[in-house]
């Protein structure tokens, strides 16, 4: 999914990080017809979690979605139990 946000974001430079990482979670849990159980945090949805580290201090909202959506393969992730 990294990857594929990645490429998208280099296809189309005009689309917001936000756009893009919303299409990866709510778009897909959409797409896959669960969005009612998965794709945003809200009471009475599944959530699991992931610890993704960073080389750079993420100080902004932006600052996090710019590096979710733009580093692709090379981001580290290990679930939270």
């Amino acid at each position: 999914m990294w990857r594929e946000m990645q490429i998208l974001r280099n296809d189309h430079p005009a689309l917001e990080p936000a756009i893009v990482f919303s299409m990866a979670t709510a778009g897909g849990a959409a797409a896959w017809g669960r969005d009612h159980e998965l794709g945003t945090l809200a009471a009475g949805k599944r959530a699991r979690f992931l610890s993704i580290s960073c080389q750079n201090a993420a100080d902004s909202a932006s600052a996090v979605l710019e590096f979710l959506t733009g580093s692709g393969e090379s981001v580290q992730v290990d679930w939270v139990q």
